[in-house]
């Protein structure tokens, strides 16, 4: 398979301190990747580098073959909203927004008509469960719901990567499970996913874990066939 994303050599320093230390990855096409470490080890900001919200100090992030360092902020800000979905710990809801609002947003600044985003979103919502909570606030809604809602918002612009950043951190083991096999269904339709994860039973159900330990890789598992 393709690699979507190919990282090589990273580094990043934040003052005198060196967080990556020379990282090379490659996530294929399709892939359920999960990258695991304690806290401190450099984890989400490798992420942070995958989905271009962050440069690195030295290397090189090349996204579908192309080199990332030569493009501008306006061609990465069309990447990061057409071709990557993120889910973070906490999910970030407009509390003012009502939940169908809050996942037609990105599709709305894609270009996407107000007709074309409301279908998709009302869709996104039954596909996860949240049918008949579109009208909702966030507030209104449980903690597993709102982080449903938040990776329905990721799904709208029907990105080919979605990262993850801790996104069961704050859910008990109901819906982080719940969670986990709505990742495993939008991976078995193509979309390819890399969470972050301290938790190593979750790590399991992807099918690669990348271990980094004080901000190199130490440790690549192939769980199932990618």
């Amino acid at each position: 398979m393709e690699a979507i994303i190919r990282l090589k050599n990273i580094k990043k320093r934040i003052a005198s301190e060196e967080i990556l230390k020379g990282i090379d990855l490659e996530i294929s096409e399709g892939e359920f990747v999960s990258i695991v470490g304690a806290s401190g080890s450099g984890k989400s900001s490798l992420l942070y580098i995958m989905g271009l919200l962050d440069k690195p100090s030295e290397g090189e992030v090349f996204f579908e073959r192309k080199k990332i360092i030569n493009l501008q902020d306006k061609e990465l800000a069309y990447l990061r909203n057409r071709k990557i979905g993120f889910v973070f710990q906490f999910h970030y809801l407009v509390q003012e927004l009502s939940v169908l609002d809050n996942i037609i947003l990105p599709a709305l600044k894609s270009g996407l008509s107000q007709t074309e985003s409301r279908k998709r979103a009302l869709e996104l919502l039954e596909r996860l469960g949240l049918k008949g909570k579109e009208n909702r606030k966030p507030y209104q809604i449980s903690g597993g719901e709102m982080q449903r809602a938040a990776i329905a918002r990721a799904l709208i612009n029907k990105p080919k990567l979605i990262l993850a950043d801790e996104p069961t951190g704050n859910l008990d083991s109901t819906n982080t499970q719940k969670v986990m096999e709505i990742f495993k269904e939008i991976n078995e339709n193509g979309t390819t996913i890399v969470m972050v994860t301290h938790e190593l039973d979750l790590a399991k159900q992807t099918k690669r874990i990348v271990e980094v330990r004080d901000g190199v890789i130490v440790k690549q598992e192939f769980l199932q066939p990618s």
